[in-house]
């Protein structure tokens, strides 16, 4: 009965906040062969790509549905899962009733984030959730971490005030990175069997060597990078201001000495406009021989010094060729590891972040190295050498979560 009063308040307050409630769905791929619908919510290309092998293991009897609250990942998911039918959510009520209508689900998946309702930077209602139970569909949870952030509006704090302890209680197993994470679901819905910590399945992409070309101008860049004598040297998720001049005041001084230097720099997000203006900004101040890889029309026979590497889903493509990888703070160094490149990163990550137990421990092992500005980092590229080496065993003690998830799962 309570539970009822407060998703009654909240579709109150909801119908208010958003008046448009004939909104079209968001879907791509929009297949109906299966009445058995898996749904798998991954906000973003990393928690996908972390889960991707235990997604894989799904029987091919279900429809997987790939959600994510980011329309700039669609393309990506299908690239990943050419058979998934993908929806992009908004966040708000009226659209769960439809998801729920038209692809009622037998299984739910939700990777990684959000452990606690709007705890990280993502739009997954509790009433989506809820229908998925409502229709007895068992509601899993992979991988768990948790920001610590504060929602990011005042409709999504309600519905967390309402909903915290109801939304950790629809999941019918919740697995963690670590005992501090499942120590702290605990302090909210107390000890239960359901908890279980099974290290990080980030480990486990080292192994993966596999990656997509988004488009024949890729396939066509990426032989000409392997032929190139040159050195390359390529900083991926890139995110602030202060990281851009970061890397671009590096290169500056890195071609006093190596001219030849290539340098590709994956913005975080390229499609915050305001972002790619000041990087293409402070880029002319460094060289013209810069270009955006959006804007590459034809088949390219020569490389330019830059390449801006502004699509979305093709960075470890363009790592398995490089000599030298910066990686942008609390960002993934495990896509460059999986090919032996020197990694440089910036020193002090946040602690919250689900990347800082793995950077913690690639730095313990010394496989990257920390640099705390423009010319730490031009020292770091000028003396590394492109023969960089390292044994995967180093890291074979924080492999294995995947498999133990799917045992959990039971997938069948």
């Amino acid at each position: 009965m309570i539970l009822k009063i407060k998703r009654s308040l909240f579709k109150l307050l909801d119908s208010v906040v958003n008046k448009q409630t004939n909104k079209t769905l968001k879907i791509a791929n929009d297949l109906n062969n299966s009445d058995l619908y898996y749904w798998c919510f991954c906000t973003t290309i990393g928690e996908l790509n972390a889960c991707k092998s235990l997604i894989k293991e799904i029987p091919e009897k279900y429809q997987l549905v790939l959600f994510t609250d980011r329309d700039i990942y669609e393309e990506s998911y299908l690239k990943a899962f050419p058979q998934a039918i993908v929806i992009t959510l908004d966040g708000g009520l009226a659209e769960c009733q439809s998801i729920a209508s038209k692809f009622p689900p037998s299984k739910v998946l939700v990777c990684e984030i959000p452990i606690r309702l709007h705890d990280a930077p993502c739009r997954l209602s509790f009433e989506l959730l809820y229908l998925a139970k409502k229709l007895n569909a068992p509601i899993h949870l992979v991988n768990g971490w948790l920001y610590h952030y504060s929602p990011s509006c005042k409709q999504d704090a309600f519905e967390r005030y309402l909903f915290d302890v109801d939304y950790l209680n629809l999941f019918d197993l919740i697995t963690v990175q670590t005992n501090e994470v499942k120590e702290e679901i605990e302090s909210i819905i107390g000890k239960s069997k359901k908890l279980h910590v099974t290290g990080n399945m980030k480990f486990d992409a080292l192994s993966d060597k596999s990656f997509i070309f988004k488009d024949h101008i890729s396939e066509r860049l990426l032989e000409l990078y392997k032929d190139c004598e040159d050195p390359i040297f390529i900083a991926g998720c890139v995110s602030q201001f202060w990281e851009y001049d970061l890397v671009l005041n590096a290169y500056k001084q890195a071609i006093e000495t190596l001219p030849n230097l290539k340098l590709i720099i994956a913005p975080r997000h390229p499609e915050n406009t305001e972002h790619m203006a000041y990087l293409t900004t402070k880029l002319a101040e460094v060289t013209k021989q810069g270009q955006l890889k959006s804007e590459i029309k034809n088949q390219p026979e020569v490389l330019d010094s830059v390449l801006v590497l502004n699509t979305v889903g093709e960075l470890k493509a363009y790592y398995s060729i490089a000599d030298l990888c910066y990686v942008g703070k609390n960002h993934n160094v495990l896509e460059p590891l999986a090919f032996n490149k020197p990694i440089a990163v910036k020193d002090d990550w946040e602690k919250t972040y689900p990347s800082y137990p793995v950077y913690r421990a690639t730095l313990s092992a010394k496989l990257i190295c920390e640099v705390k500005d423009s010319t730490q980092l031009y020292e770091w590229i000028e003396k590394s050498s492109p023969m960089f080496s390292f044994s995967n065993n180093t890291l074979d003690t924080l492999t294995g979560a995947t498999n133990l998830n799917i045992k959990h799962l039971r997938l069948s």
